[in-house]
């Protein structure tokens, strides 16, 4: 296949052999032409990088967002002369003021011809991406003046890698903890071969700065749960470990961990500029209970619930659980009766695949207190709704779903199954919007969504609910589908890698569409599924331990490109 760029013209495709049973297939494509990514604040501030804003010479000041603006005023023509224009002067959001009025022309003279306004500068580099204002035409003077024509626009600053593959190392985890004696991590490099293996493997596997991974040990019975939660170095030395949740057997705990953890320091477990891991940190667990609660059903239920322990593996004191939120999470009557009436001795009943902190965001900023950084985002396949819940009080303070009809969010078009919803973390390209897979596939209680079978990945505005960037169609050549599984991640120039899990494809797409790279995962393991991905993550060449980056891929750093 050839991305739409390609079509009509053979595209550039390698293949290369992958170790331990490993293939592949990918591809890597070229820059394209027309960066357009800012999705910024309403109120004209900056959302990646510093805002600097240059005074107009003769009143009135730029626009200001991302970078530095230039403004310049329109020269006047002498003898009763023109007013040239003025150059365009701001970028993205908050356009400069117009031209200056021109000064009044001699009386009688001829008008000599305005000077050409100055071209709008580009945003410095860091800055968002976003064209600079058309400058205005200089007004027209008295008796014998002509108005100088309008100073072009200025260009568009690129993001460093704007279009082009972000270069690191792809973190690709087995599912569903160690099924399978050969189940495992591995990290690849940009051209698919691998660089690195662990023994372990997670659900999903999540790798700190310096090459430690954090992963499972064990199946907890008649269930796809960890039964101990491990950190182990890059040499396979165990650093950590949890299991102390719940009863197991015989004097035995696990800690019941499934679909997602996060640790203490960044928000959502992938790089974004300023958001390090702490060091011993808290890890913050999504896990099953097993409960009796007859108001919801008879039988028993395996219940959400989110915990946190420190270092030492002691609980921090915060725990949610779902079944005391019921009434908070938008169920209609026939949603409850389908609960209740459910043909299962033991109902899974929320299937959460995802938690993660919000972490500092413009609208928490901006006095929106139900976006506090500290408050969790969940998702909830089974039920298909995502809420933030209050990290004070264990309440639901924001909500889309279950049933998108008449609400807010019905714009957006219903989402079915969704996995790994989160707040893009601040620093990233479209901070402060949430990021969505959209699987497609029927879900939720009392049937709300229906069965789309094609998937894809959106990004919206969590105050307003409006669409700010969408891919996948159901038969374009973004077409995808995975009715489980699956994530997307917004890397630092703008793109967004998205996990296709039960196809085993990992893509990277550009703000326009454009596919720049892509991987297909091939596995023989004597588990089951053993070629599907649950989730992927692309990490930064610096977080490999001293020495390997440089002796493997050779990438220039994140940090160097992105924290400028």
């Amino acid at each position: 296949m050839r991305t739409r760029r390609e079509q009509g013209r053979a595209g550039p495709w390698c293949v290369a052999p992958v170790c331990c049973a490993l293939s592949l297939a990918l591809s890597v494509h070229g820059c394209r032409d027309e960066p357009v990514y800012s999705p910024v604040p309403a109120d004209g501030t900056a959302s990646v990088g510093g805002s600097l804003t240059a005074s107009a010479a003769v009143g009135g000041t730029s626009g200001a967002d991302g970078g530095a603006a230039s403004l310049a005023t329109a020269a006047i023509g002498v003898g009763g002369g023109v007013a040239g224009s003025m150059g365009s002067a701001a970028n993205s959001v908050g356009d400069g003021p117009g031209g200056d009025t021109a000064a009044t022309g001699g009386a009688g003279g001829t008008g000599g011809t305005g000077e050409t306004g100055v071209t709008g500068g580009s945003p410095a580099a860091g800055g968002s991406a976003g064209t600079g204002a058309t400058g205005a035409a200089g007004t027209t003077g008295a008796t014998g003046e002509v108005a100088g024509s309008a100073g072009a626009a200025g260009a568009p600053a690129l993001l460093p890698l704007e279009g082009e593959p972000c270069a690191g190392y792809t973190l690709i985890g087995s599912p569903e903890n160690d099924a399978g004696p050969d189940y495992d991590a591995s990290l690849i490099d940009m051209d698919g071969n691998e660089v690195h293996r662990w023994t372990i493997t997670g659900f999903p596997p999540k790798m700190l700065p310096g090459g430690s991974l954090v992963g499972c040990v064990g199946v907890f019975p008649s269930s796809y749960d960890c039964i101990e939660m491990v950190q182990v170095s890059w040499e396979g030395e165990v650093e950590w470990s949890f299991d102390a949740w719940a009863e197991l057997a015989q004097g035995q705990t696990a800690s019941r961990h499934h679909h997602d953890f996060q640790r203490e320091g960044n928000p959502v477990g992938y790089y974004a500029p300023g958001r390090e891991f702490a060091d011993e940190g808290r890890t913050l667990i999504l896990a099953h209970n097993r409960v009796t609660v007859p108001e919801i059903r008879e039988g028993e239920l395996d219940d959400d619930v989110i915990y946190e322990v420190d270092w030492q593996g002691v609980p921090t004191g915060f725990e949610w659980h779902g079944v005391d939120h019921i009434a908070e999470f938008g169920f209609d009557a026939a949603a409850l009766q389908d609960i209740r009436t459910r043909s299962t001795p033991r109902l899974e009943w929320l299937h959460g695949n995802a938690v993660s902190r919000l972490g500092p965001n413009r609208w928490y900023d901006a006095g929106r207190q139900e976006f506090h950084p500290d408050n969790l985002i969940y998702s909830s396949r089974r039920a298909n709704f995502i809420v933030i819940i209050s990290s004070a009080t264990g309440e639901v303070v924001w909500r889309v779903g279950p049933d998108f009809e008449g609400r807010p969010e019905a714009g957006m078009g219903q989402f079915m199954g969704q996995h790994l919803p989160h707040m893009i973390p601040a620093g990233l390209p479209g901070a402060g919007n949430i990021l969505v897979f959209d699987n497609g596939t029927n879900a939720g209680y009392g049937n709300p969504s229906g069965n789309r079978n094609w998937s894809r990945v959106v990004e919206f505005d969590p105050t307003t609910f409006e669409l700010v960037w969408e891919y996948g169609s159901a038969t374009g050549s973004d077409s995808f589908n995975s009715p489980i599984l699956s994530g997307a991640q917004r890397l630092p120039n703008g793109n967004t890698l998205i996990t296709v899990g039960v196809k085993g494809r990992v893509m990277e797409v550009a703000v326009d569409g454009e596919l720049v790279w892509e991987y297909q995962y091939q596995a023989n393991s004597s588990g089951p599924n053993p070629a599907w991905v649950y989730r992927a993550y692309r990490l930064p060449p610096e977080w490999l331990p001293l020495g390997e980056n440089e002796a493997r891929g050779n990438y220039a750093s994140w940090q160097s490109l992105f924290e400028r």
